[in-house]
């Protein structure tokens, strides 16, 4: 099987389905510098339009922060960690997996080729 990166960087948008739910960082100018933390998710709709949430944590409550579409990120990259998923939704720092935390670029150009077709418009800001 493919890594991450290699399937969204070689196939199109419409085919990103394998990453859905994986745990990603993100550089998004509105969000001032650094990586963000997040979990990369698809809208119900056809064709389908992707998004990266960022949560926040306190206690067990987990709230969704911001929702970034792909126009917002100058990059994104997503973890190899095996556990990524579990870890998506916990973006709090773990000294111990995140030394054996990898990163892999996604390739931009697919999620802008899946959004030129996304039939839902966000909201302004």
């Amino acid at each position: 099987m493919a890594a991450p990166s290699a399937v969204a960087q070689s196939q199109a948008g419409a085919d990103l389905f394998p990453l859905l739910g994986a745990r990603v960082r993100v550089l998004a100018p509105s969000l001032g510098e650094g990586w963000h933390i997040g979990m990369f998710n698809r809208l119900r709709v056809e064709p389908p339009c992707y998004r990266v949430l960022l949560l926040e944590s306190t206690g067990s409550i987990r709230r969704i922060t911001a929702t970034l579409s792909p126009r917002d990120l100058t990059r994104i990259q997503v973890s190899t960690l095996a556990d990524g998923r579990a870890r998506a939704y916990t973006p709090e720092r773990n000294e111990d997996l995140d030394s054996k935390e990898d990163w892999r670029d996604v390739s931009l150009e697919a999620l802008s080729e899946a959004e030129r077709s996304c039939p839902v418009a966000d909201k302004p800001r």
